[in-house]
Formats: structure tokens, C-alpha cells, sequence
């Protein structure tokens, strides 16, 4: 608009307004998208926390994965703020103001390489959790063998134990029905 041949003020001013407008519309799809991503991995750093002081404390597979995204994450806040040294003092400027680029062509690497690690680190935690899980079902199958193989020698016990006690019993039975130990026992109870 402001690039013609004989440029008259307003049409200067209206270009530089348009531009304006421009400029602060791509800055503010860029910073909407980048708080966006920075939300979603916050979100996810919570449960990363988690993983790496708890759940996975002992893996070494799902640390190496945490130690990738955690870079991922620095990655991303390093490209999406540049941070600057003006006059001696330290201050953040969002480098879609300088270069005026969309989010995708200046983060959309950093986004990807995010997505994919924390997909590897998924799998990890996956395929931890079922050597976890083959390790307690060999582990309860073991003592289900033993605790098997006891009850199996204690039935077997309990059942001679029971056998023995029904022939003393039975012989206990027949002694007394015998005319022989009657006469035993009644000439012993006489005495």
C-alpha cells in the first residue's frame, strides 16, 4: 500500500498502521502457540518428575530417555526466547518480533524432536513396566510351585495322618467287640 510511485502522507502512515497490524497479528499467533507448547510441556515435566524421582528411579533406558526430552524442552525455550545482553542488562525478547517468522519454520523442529522423544520415552516406560510385570508373574508362579508343592506334602501328611488314626481306630473297635478283651479288660477293672 505505501509502495507507489508518488506517496502521499496518508497512504504512509496507513501502510505503516497496516504493517503494524501485520506484524503484531504474526507475533501474537507465534507467542499464542509457543505459551501453547510451553503449557503442554510443562504439563508433561510434572509426570517426567515423577518418572525420573520415582516410578523409573532404577531404569537406566527410561533415564537416558528423560535426559532427551529435558534437552528437548531447553531446546525449545532457548530457540523460542532469545535472551540478550543491552547495555549491560539482561532482558527476554521473543524472537518472532526480530525475524517475524512463523512458528512452525522457527520451532517446528524443536516440536517434532519433542513429540518423538517423549514417544521413545513412552515406549521405555512401556517395556519397563512389562519386564516389571514378567518379573512379579515369574515371581508369584515360583511361589505358587512352592506353596503348591507344600500343600501337596501336607495333604499327603493330613491324609496318612487321618488313615492312621482310622486303622488305630478301627483296631481300638474291634478290640473292645472281641469276647477275648472283655474278659481282659473286665478281670483288669476288677482289680
Amino acid at each position: 500500500m505505501a509502495i507507489q510511485a508518488y506517496p502521499n502522507p496518508g497512504s504512509l502512515v496507513l501502510g505503516a498502521i497496516v504493517g503494524v497490524l501485520q506484524i503484531t497479528s504474526r507475533l501474537l499467533s507465534y507467542q499464542k502457540l509457543t505459551v501453547q507448547m510451553l503449557a503442554r510441556m510443562g504439563r508433561k515435566a510434572r509426570i517426567l518428575l515423577e518418572y525420573e524421582r520415582d516410578v523409573y528411579k532404577d531404569n537406566d533406558d527410561v533415564q537416558i530417555a528423560l535426559v532427551y526430552v529435558y534437552g528437548n524442552i531447553i531446546a525449545f525455550c532457548q530457540k523460542a526466547f532469545r535472551f540478550i545482553n543491552e547495555k549491560g542488562q539482561l532482558r527476554a525478547k521473543v524472537k518472532g518480533l526480530k525475524l517475524f517468522n512463523d512458528f512452525e519454520s522457527q520451532l517446528g523442529k524443536e516440536v517434532q524432536d519433542f513429540e518423538d522423544h517423549i514417544e521413545d520415552l513412552q515406549e521405555k516406560a512401556w517395556l519397563c513396566d512389562k519386564r516389571r510385570l514378567k518379573k512379579l508373574h515369574d515371581s508369584q508362579e515360583a511361589l505358587h510351585k512352592q506353596f503348591g508343592h507344600t500343600f501337596a506334602e501336607t495333604r499327603d501328611h493330613l491324609q496318612r495322618r487321618d488313615d492312621f488314626l482310622d486303622n488305630w481306630l478301627k483296631r481300638d473297635q474291634d478290640l473292645r467287640e472281641s469276647p477275648h478283651v472283655h474278659s481282659s479288660f473286665n478281670f483288669l477293672a476288677l482289680t
